[in-house]
């Protein structure tokens, strides 16, 4: 009550259980705020051996009673939002992110070999072995600068799926797929008016030459 207005973003670096939360979401049903939280909280291993058995991290602690009082209170109250999102830090999805390492002490033709194999690896594949449709896409997302809270939703262009993200705050937008391979229809499609001036991202290798040539010329296109 103190330290917030009703459109406030509070940022609690040590969340421990989620307490902070609780209380924003307290505090916005009884004054009807739209209050918004950040929480961090490490993977801190559980000391009792009891609870650790269904919730082996402080964090997955936090989660629970969030997913909890969530879930009590969207039937209590239908008009406020009181979802929430978890995402966990990790390594890029980009192999291009990735640091070739080598031991001086070997041997420069295998060396060589070994770099070139490495070189190959990220241009040819430029996502790391099982990598994730969302994960990709909330990467994308942080590299363009738009809101992790943004809106993401599945459409279909002609017959192929692309998810549409919003990020409303900031009127930023951009369509992607990683799929493989597209039917021509879609990319003519694309090249309306309907998508002109829009952001498009695709796997390099799902489009032609010609397909980011004529792309181009409609719309701000991203490969990876």
């Amino acid at each position: 009550k103190i330290g917030s207005t009703p459109n406030s973003l509070i940022l609690d670096f040590f969340a421990g259980s989620g307490t902070t939360g609780h209380a924003v979401w307290d505090l916005n049903k009884e004054d009807g705020g739209n209050r918004k939280f950040i929480l961090v909280q490490l993977d801190e291993e559980v000391q009792d051996e009891e609870i650790k058995k269904e919730f082996p991290t402080v964090a997955d602690i936090c989660i629970e009673r969030l997913k909890r009082v969530s879930e009590k209170y969207k039937k209590e109250n239908n008009n406020q939002d009181f979802g929430f999102k978890v995402f966990k830090l990790d390594k890029s999805n980009f192999n291009l992110k990735d640091e070739f390492e080598f031991d001086p002490s070997e041997d420069k033709e295998e060396l060589k070999k070994k770099y070139l194999e490495w070189l190959g690896m990220w241009v040819e594949q430029p996502l790391v072995p099982n990598w994730k449709e969302i994960d990709v896409i909330y990467e994308v997302m942080l590299k363009e600068g738009l809101n992790l809270n943004s809106k993401i939703e599945k459409i279909k262009i002609k017959d192929d799926e692309f998810y549409y993200v919003k990020d409303e705050t900031q009127n930023l937008d951009f369509y992607i797929s990683l799929k493989d391979k597209f039917s021509p229809e879609t990319i003519e499609e694309i090249r309306t008016s309907k998508y002109k001036g829009k952001m498009f991202v695709f796997l390099d290798k799902a489009l032609t030459d010609s397909d980011k040539i004529n792309l181009s010329a409609f719309v701000r296109l991203k490969v990876i």
